[in-house]
């Protein structure tokens, strides 16, 4: 199979349209993506011959979609909470799409410096298009009566927004328009990535 026609495969099981929370402990996520590229891991992690496809799954799901972690999770975040890997493109490499909750209470000075000096390393890698911070107090209401909750402040790498399902000349990325031409999803079985479905190249 052409390499562009499994990319679509790929994004059609591992693509979501909305943000993909990201919390340990990873293995009881409750997100749909996680729990598939898990599934696919555990089906091909012992066959060698097939790691290529789950390196090209994994760079999918990290270039595809957009994620939503907790500022004291970033770190490892991006150190990978799907795997250890051999010679595989860092984490920062592949994320497009980026929001970072940040709970002021649990907010200590000295770890939003460091996380800070981080981020703006972060922010100037040219694959990141999306950044988003949000500040969250716990208090329900503020002195003069208002309330509180999450605020949003984002920054942007280029001009134009990006989109895990737009398309374009310069880019392979995933359309999901055209995702009912693949194949089905049933219930996260061990049968459910069937190779047989042309994942295979």
């Amino acid at each position: 199979m052409l390499s562009n026609d499994r990319r679509a495969i790929l994004c059609k099981y591992l693509v979501k349209e909305t943000p993909v929370l990201v919390q340990e402990p990873i293995a009881w996520s409750n997100e749909e993506s996680i729990g598939r590229f898990l599934l696919l891991k555990k089906l091909l992690n012992e066959d060698k011959s097939r790691q290529h496809l789950l390196l090209e799954a994994r760079r999918v799901f990290y270039e595809e979609n957009s994620f939503v972690i907790y500022l004291s999770g970033l770190s490892r975040f991006l150190d990978d909470m799907l795997g250890d890997w051999d010679d595989t493109v860092a984490v920062e490499m592949l994320v497009r799409d980026l929001t970072i909750k940040v709970e002021r209470e649990k907010c200590q000075c000295g770890q939003l410096m460091e996380y800070m000096q981080r981020l703006s390393y972060f922010a100037k890698m040219p694959q990141l298009q999306r950044i988003v911070f949000e500040w969250h107090t716990t208090t329900n209401n503020t002195p003069d009566g208002s309330s509180q909750g999450w605020s949003t402040s984002s920054s942007r790498s280029s001009s134009k927004s990006y989109s895990a399902h737009s398309s374009s000349d310069d880019d392979e990325t995933c359309d999901a328009g055209d995702s009912n031409e693949y194949f089905g999803w049933g219930a996260l079985q061990d049968d459910a990535w069937s190779l047989e479905e042309g994942i295979e190249g």
